[in-house]
Order: C-alpha cells, then sequence, then structure tokens
C-alpha cells in the first residue's frame, strides 16, 4: 500500500541519525594517500590562496578619501558595563580537537560545565573559549566540521536564547585548518556565528584580547609555518597603540616552536617566532612609539600532549611555554621530549655573550628546562611498546604489501615458468643455497620485480628520521628494514612453496590458494615488522615519535587549560583526563542532538601555574 504524499517527503526530510566518529588512523592508506596529498597542495599554493589578505580587505572600511582602515581590532574584556575594571576574569584553551567523538566530547562536555572542582574551590567555565588550532581532522570539509567538532560543543552547551552573558569564543587555525586555503575556518568561526551557545566574535584568523589588569592575549595565524602576513603586522601594530609599555602578553601559537626547533636543527618556525615576538612585544622594534610589552606565556596545540617548559634566566622574567594539544586527537608521547631548550637557547645566544643577559626585552632567555609531561614519561615508555601489536591496530596498510607481495608472487612466476624455469618448482623442498641461487635467476627474469624492490627500499630510505641528529644512522636503519621486507617476500614463497610440495601442486587451483597464503602472510607479518621498526628506532635512535605514537590511535590522556586573570595576576589550571568515555548514548530529536554518557573523570596535570602581577 502506497504511502499518502505528504507523509512520504516528511520522512524524506528527517535529518539522517548523528554517527559519532571514529578517531583517525593515519596509517590507513586512504587517510595517508590523502593527508599526504593535501599537505603537498596546501604547501605548493598556500601563498597563492592566502585568505588573510582577504580577511583584512573584508575587516576594512574606507574613509571619504577613500584610504582603507581596520575596524576595532581588540575586543575588549577588562572592562564591565559601567566602565569598572573586571576582576576574576575566565579564560578557557583547547587545542587539537575534533577527531574522535569519544575524546572530543569528553574534552568538550568538561569544558563546558557550570565550574569544574579543584580542592575546595570551584573554577567557573570560561568567559572566553580560545581554540588553539586543528579543530578539524584529517581535512577542512564543511561536512566534518559539523560532524565532528560544531555537533559535540553544540551538544555540550546548547543554545540559550536570550543569555546575555553567554560564553564567546575564538580560534586559530592550524595546518589541517588551512589545507583547504582557510575556506570553510572562516565560515565556521570568522561570521559571528553561534556553536551551541558559544558565540564566535572574530573577523580574522588572529586576534588580540583586553584583558583586565593590564594583561593582553595575542593569537596569530601562522598559516602553513609561513612567515607573518603584512595585513597581520598591522593588526598588531595597531594593538600596540592600545597599550602601554610594560603590558604583559600570552602569546598564542599554531605551532610548539621550541620544541621543534629542538627536534629539527633545521626547523625555522623559532626563527619565525622569535622575530615577531622581538619585533611586536619584547623589544618594541615595530610596536607604536616602540613600547616594550612583557611576554610571559605562550600556549599552543599541534602536538596532542601536555608540555611546560619555564625560562629561569636570573635577569630575565621567566617565560612559560605550554603545550596543551590534548583536545581530542590522538595522543602523541612524551617520552623523547627534550628536558631542556639548548638549540632554543644558542640562538639567544650571539657572538658577544653577553648580549642576550643585556638585551631590551624579556625574549632572549638561555635556561629554559622542562617542568611537566602529560602523560609521565613512565607512562610514555609503556605505551609505546604497543607498536608491537602494529598488524592488530593497522591491518590496513598490510593490505599495501600484501598486493605488493602477490603481484611480486605473480610477475616471478609467470616469466619463469614461461621460460621453462618454474621458480616455485626450483625452490620447493630447496636448502637454503638453491633457495639464493633461484632466486638470483628468477630476478634476473623479471627485473620489474628488482625495481619494486628498489623502489620499497627507497621508500624506507625516505621514511627513515634523523632530522634529530643529521646522522645517516636512522637513515641505515631503515633501508636495512626495507631490505628486511623485500627479503621476506622471497622467504614467504620459499615456505610455501615447500610445505605444499610445489612441484606436485601446480594446478590453477592451487596457484589460487598460493596467491591466498601469499597476500594473508604478507598482510599479517609486514605489519609485526614495521611495528618493530617503529618501536625499536624510536628506542634507539629517539626518533618516529609521531609515527610511533600515531600507530597507537589512543584516545585517552587528554588535556585542556581553564585560565583566570585578576589582580594579583594570571594563573592557569592544566587540567588532564586519563580515560575519556567511550560508551555515549546519542539522543536525537530531529535536528536536536545530545548525549549521555558517564561524565569523565578529570584531574590537575601539575600545580596551579601563577604568573604575579609584578
Amino acid at each position: 500500500m502506497k504511502q499518502p504524499k505528504q507523509q512520504r517527503q516528511t520522512q524524506q526530510e528527517e535529518p539522517e541519525k548523528y554517527q559519532p566518529a571514529p578517531m583517525v588512523n593515519w596509517f590507513v592508506p586512504r587517510v595517508l594517500f590523502r593527508a599526504a596529498y593535501e599537505s603537498v597542495v596546501s604547501s605548493l599554493f598556500g601563498n597563492f590562496a592566502d585568505r588573510r589578505e582577504m580577511e583584512s580587505a573584508l575587516d576594512s572600511f574606507a574613509d571619504k578619501d577613500n584610504v582603507l582602515h581596520a575596524n576595532d581590532v581588540v575586543f575588549d574584556y577588562s572592562k564591565d558595563m559601567n566602565e569598572k575594571t573586571v576582576d576574576g576574569l575566565w579564560i578557557d584553551f583547547v587545542a587539537d580537537t575534533g577527531d574522535g567523538f569519544n575524546s572530543t566530547y569528553s574534552v568538550a562536555s568538561l569544558v563546558a560545565k557550570d565550574f569544574l572542582n579543584y580542592e575546595n574551590q570551584k573554577l567557573p567555565r570560561g568567559k572566553i573559549l580560545i581554540l588553539g588550532g586543528d579543530q578539524i581532522y584529517p581535512a577542512p570539509t564543511s561536512e566534518l566540521y559539523e560532524q565532528k567538532f560544531k555537533t559535540p560543543y553544540k551538544a555540550a552547551l546548547p543554545a540559550k536564547e536570550g543569555d546575555e552573558n553567554c560564553p564567546h569564543l575564538f580560534a586559530i587555525p592550524g595546518n589541517h585548518d588551512w589545507y583547504d586555503g582557510l575556506g570553510n575556518f572562516l565560515k565556521v568561526f570568522c561570521q559571528q556565528r553561534w556553536i551551541g551557545n558559544w558565540q564566535t566574535r572574530q573577523r580574522r584568523s588572529y586576534f588580540a584580547l583586553k584583558l583586565p589588569h593590564n594583561n593582553w592575549l595575542w593569537a596569530i595565524d601562522i598559516q602553513l609555518n609561513e612567515d607573518i602576513d603584512e595585513p597581520q603586522k598591522q593588526f598588531f601594530k595597531k594593538v600596540t597603540e592600545q597599550m602601554q609599555d610594560g603590558d604583559k602578553v600570552v602569546l598564542v601559537t599554531a605551532k610548539p616552536a621550541w620544541i621543534y626547533k629542538e627536534e629539527i636543527k633545521k626547523d625555522t618556525s623559532y626563527k619565525r617566532l622569535k622575530y615577531f615576538v622581538e619585533q611586536y612585544i619584547t623589544d618594541g622594534i615595530a610596536s607604536c612609539e616602540k613600547r616594550k610589552f612583557k611576554l610571559v606565556a605562550i600556549l599552543t596545540g599541534d602536538l596532542h600532549h601536555y608540555s611546560h617548559y619555564l625560562s629561569q634566566d636570573t635577569t630575565k622574567p621567566p617565560i612559560h611555554f605550554i603545550g596543551a594539544g590534548g583536545g581530542g586527537a590522538a595522543l602523541q608521547l612524551t617520552h623523547n621530549l627534550p628536558k631542556t631548550l639548548d638549540r632554543v637557547a644558542a640562538m639567544n645566544i650571539t657572538a658577544d655573550k653577553n648580549k642576550a643577559q643585556h638585551a631590551p626585552g624579556n625574549f632572549c632567555v638561555t635556561n629554559i628546562t622542562q617542568q611537566k609531561v602529560y602523560p609521565s614519561i613512565k607512562k610514555s615508555k609503556q605505551l609505546v611498546s604497543q607498536n608491537l601489536l602494529f598488524f592488530y591496530k593497522n591491518w590496513k596498510l598490510g593490505l599495501i604489501f600484501a598486493v605488493l607481495y602477490c603481484f611480486i608472487y605473480w610477475l616471478i612466476e609467470s616469466r619463469t615458468a614461461a621460460a621453462g624455469a618454474s621458480y616455485m618448482a626450483a625452490i620447493s623442498n630447496a636448502g637454503f643455497g638453491e633457495w639464493a641461487a633461484a632466486t638470483r635467476t628468477a630476478l634476473g627474469y623479471t627485473p620489474l620485480a628488482v625495481i619494486l624492490c628498489a623502489l620499497l627500499i627507497i621508500g624506507l630510505w625516505s621514511f627513515g628520521d634523523n632530522k634529530k641528529y643529521e646522522t645517516v644512522g636512522p637513515k641505515i636503519y631503515s633501508v636495512l628494514y626495507g631490505v628486511v621486507l623485500c627479503v621476506l617476500i622471497f622467504l614467504i614463497l620459499w615456505f610455501f612453496a615447500s610445505i605444499h610440495n610445489y612441484e606436485d601442486n601446480r594446478s590453477w587451483g592451487w596457484l589460487v590458494i598460493f596467491g591466498a597464503e601469499v597476500f594473508f602472510a604478507g598482510l599479517f607479518i609486514t605489519g609485526f615488522v614495521i611495528g618493530i621498526y617503529l618501536y625499536t628506532a624510536n628506542e634507539f635512535f629517539k626518533n618516529h615519535s609521531g609515527d610511533s605514537s600515531a600507530s597507537l590511535v589512543i584516545e585517552d590522556y587528554k588535556n585542556f587549560l581553564r585560565m583566570h586573570v585578576d589582580a594579583t595576576g594570571f594563573t592557569i589550571y592544566p587540567f588532564g583526563i586519563n580515560k575519556v568515555t567511550k560508551k555515549w548514548e546519542v539522543i536525537q530529536d530531529g535536528n536536536a542532538i545530545s548525549f549521555k554518557g558517564e561524565e569523565p573523570k578529570y584531574h590537575l596535570i601539575e600545580e596551579p601555574i601563577r604568573i604575579a602581577a609584578k
């Protein structure tokens, strides 16, 4: 019986059931190739599609002489409606969110709570939520922003009509937000729209907030680790016109340049950061009337863990370098993080070794040490050993090798059989010497197989990580594993040819059985070998930190910051979540979506970080 037309239309208009997203696995071939493609394209064409100049043009007005002027560049949170200085302003900081639903919503649900408890204190939800980059993984499509970021945050803090005290939301883009040239980022965050009960206010991908008691929060857009664009420089120069000498600045950036400089000798991100800080903050070189300000902290994400470094020069005010990229993306381990930032310190020491000590600003610090990491180094070392189970968590990557092994099997056997010297027959029940000789002969018949093996070894050479120490040891080690993967092809063929007595089983049915066995052997054995490589390369050479973390796809150990500014100074509370909630009930009524589950347990990662007013 046919349904009435109106009823059929109503059913068609019903929204699709919301599907919580799993954590992105970067070792899935489809994800891996897409990420590589987008990274290359965005790097090649990023400067040609730099939306930051467009932001500047749209956020300007022309005077009677047709000269462009920027709109009000500062968001003032220092005064109340009666022009009295606000005391007790709360700010939340979350970075690297919008990945797996369990982790993203676990963090969002805590950030949205009216209060978090610390000892006998109630720490209220921030009036401002700062997102520190990479709000979406793996690509910044409008659909993924909706599914992975907007829906969880709308559900965590539902819209409340007429709420005059609603919290505000600001964001800077990370590299994943930049992969589409910043197009969807601008739509989500720069059009003064609502995300649940958070109101977005910014008009550019960078911003400045005036906080109470001569404190400021600056957030910069570093594009894809490129130079700061000219409109952005002019923006912050204009900000300095509203500041006074000695004002304190907390800087938000999308990359922990101090760690990358320590890990990669040729990395230039810290050089760019240093230039901006000295030009516009600490040394007053490019600021209005050469005003100088005090940098007290830099906040960032990008690395998906918590790390805190502190400069302790006796002649300089301390600076806190804080990475808090635990908003939802898969955990990155901490045991390879440097204890001290020696290369950063070296950049701050010139030929005149006293110059850093007597430099006009406070950024030329030379004694920067690790204070706290989360998860702990001990726990991180335990977790990295799970790479020995790589074949289980990342079996889809093994499909590439399984297909390659089957192709080489078909290639060699078809060529040698056609020449009347079947390779599989020759190695059936053969000893090691006979196997080696037959393999050399077979490769002579199939130069394409040689080329494929050579490409595999070259690929492992490229994959090998020696950026930290710039020695050939890690590269040689990776090539060794490339050779092992190639030899495994022929060892697997030898094994199956012998146990099935290939000489007596050469029908088409047996050829299919051999092919299937080669496929599954390649699938699991290569995964096990790659896992051993990642674990041992990290253990011996302290490299592949990102790869040996990404392969684990760990949802847990999330973090975020709750901050408070008042007349006594700036206080940062770093919160950690050991276990995210993994069982959420989806409650959907039309377009209204909410989630029900056990509240994640949270704790303070370290004692509150207190930055005194003087």
